[in-house]
């Protein structure tokens, strides 16, 4: 699994309809996790034998064995796909 931008037309169309919200978006073979401009709603991504899991609550991956890997900033839009592009 690969974490990385998504292209700028995608970022640009995903904040003008949801900047204050948290999304995660399925699109073609890709995942998209998108976090609020301000932050007020938590995001993170954690890890387990090469998955990966996207959650507002990181108490959860305890409970499913799963590692904490980061946050989502605010305003930032992570790519993630099984590719490596």
């Amino acid at each position: 699994m690969r974490l990385s931008r998504p292209p700028e037309i995608f970022a640009e169309k995903i904040k003008k309809i949801a900047p204050n919200a948290k999304r995660i978006i399925s699109y073609d073979d890709n995942v998209y996790l998108v976090r609020d401009s301000l932050g007020m709603r938590p995001l993170s991504i954690s890890t387990k034998d090469g998955m990966l899991c996207a959650s507002s609550e990181s108490s959860l991956y305890d409970k499913i064995g799963f590692s904490f890997l980061r946050e989502v900033k605010p305003g930032e839009i992570v790519r993630i796909n099984n590719n490596n592009n």
